[in-house]
């Protein structure tokens, strides 16, 4: 069976909706209780001397980053 854009364009958005409903669902799931200490690993990793981080730097990795700059 030929493959339409249409078909493309279906699936994909079908597979977006259920990336956002799984997501939904899984988010209130998680904690902020960690049975290890594998969430701090940022704060010891980052070796870059602060003042020469390029601020747009800062900026474009600042979801994951911030709390350790």
């Amino acid at each position: 069976e030929a493959v339409t854009v249409e078909m493309l364009i279906a699936n994909l958005m079908a597979n977006a909706a259920l990336s956002k409903r799984t997501i939904a669902e899984l988010v209130p799931l998680l904690t902020d209780e960690r049975p290890c200490d594998c969430g701090q690993t940022l704060s010891a990793s980052i070796i870059t001397q602060r003042d020469v981080i390029p601020p747009d730097k800062v900026e474009q990795l600042g979801p994951v980053v911030a709390k350790y700059l």
